[in-house]
């Protein structure tokens, strides 16, 4: 799916749909449309950021957890401004989530989707401050250690990173399924998880 909103061309993945689509029917309350709030206003954070730093962004690519921003040849960007480019996306999300929170505090704890909201942003913000590639933790990772390593040594780094905590991952939802503890949502996110690792490894 593409279109275009005011010069910034979206492209929105197969996979983005199917997910989102995937996760309406098993989840037939409010949690799908938080997420997908979560995740917008994610993204918005980075186009934000972008926008203080006088870029201009250009195409906003959405896909399965993530996306990736392009913006316009003109902006001359500092290792500093990448970082906190890839950070704001992050930030938004704990901002977000600490803002639910103090709301759900003030109003005695009456509603719920406001802790709900709360959880999902924190958690949003976690993930994507993973050292895996192609998340924002990564990229943060990888214009810091371009401060003191040449560029093949920094993707080494970051390819090992990525592997190091992947794998974790892999044998928690591999030990709970064989307990019987299937989580669909939990599969997915790990085998993306995997999938970006051998992706970047392998490029």
């Amino acid at each position: 799916m593409k279109f275009k909103i005011k010069g910034l061309k979206v492209h929105i993945s197969f996979f983005f749909v199917a997910f989102f689509s995937l996760m309406f029917v098993l989840h037939l309350d409010s949690t799908v449309y938080i997420a997908l709030s979560g995740a917008i206003i994610h993204e918005l954070g980075h186009i934000a950021m972008i926008l203080i730093l006088k870029g201009k962004p250009t195409l906003l690519e959405l896909k399965v957890f993530g996306a990736r921003l392009s913006f316009d040849n003109e902006m001359k960007k500092s290792l500093r401004d990448e970082i906190m480019i890839a950070l704001a996306g992050p930030f938004m999300s704990l901002l977000l989530a600490t803002a639910m929170l103090l709301v759900y505090i003030a109003t005695d704890k009456k509603y719920m989707d406001t802790l709900n909201c709360a959880y999902i942003n924190f958690a949003l913000a976690l993930f994507n401050l993973l050292p895996i590639a192609e998340l924002d933790g990564s990229r943060a990772l990888n214009y810091f250690l371009c401060y003191f390593f040449e560029e093949k040594r920094v993707e080494a780094i970051i390819n090992t990173v990525s592997v190091i905590t992947v794998i974790p991952f892999g044998f928690i939802c591999f030990y709970a399924i064989l307990c019987g503890q299937i989580n669909i949502s939990a599969i997915i996110v790990c085998i993306y998880l995997i999938f970006l690792v051998i992706q970047k490894t392998c490029h």
